[in-house]
């Protein structure tokens, strides 16, 4: 559901029942990524958590980046995939050669 309150309490869960066998953790979105960092916190105060990523570039998850809490989120822009796809067929139509890999620069 996107929500942090009840990825909180999911995780909370997931780290009683299996705890130190969690190698990574990857959330659909940055606010549930946020629920598992806090109830490891919880559970572990000490104790670093696992690599954590998430999606959608918010801004909280990029300061949780900075702070080691958080580990990646995947930035996603419908509107610049869009712009490159478009792009790129036209270069296709128009017989040029196009790269395997197309990164989008993050702004």
């Amino acid at each position: 559901d996107f929500d942090q309150q009840k990825a909180l309490v999911v995780s909370r869960d997931l780290i009683t029942r299996f705890g130190d066998q969690i190698s990574g953790v990857y959330a659909n979105d940055d606010t549930m990524a946020r629920g598992f960092i806090d109830a490891w916190k919880e559970a572990n105060p000490s104790k670093a958590a696992p690599p954590i990523v998430g999606i959608n570039g918010q801004k909280d998850a990029f300061e949780s980046i900075r702070t080691n809490e958080m580990y990646s989120t995947i930035v996603q822009s419908p509107v610049e995939d869009g712009r490159l796809a478009i792009d790129t067929m036209a270069e296709i139509i128009d017989g040029k050669e196009v790269k395997d890999r197309l990164p989008i620069p993050l702004t």
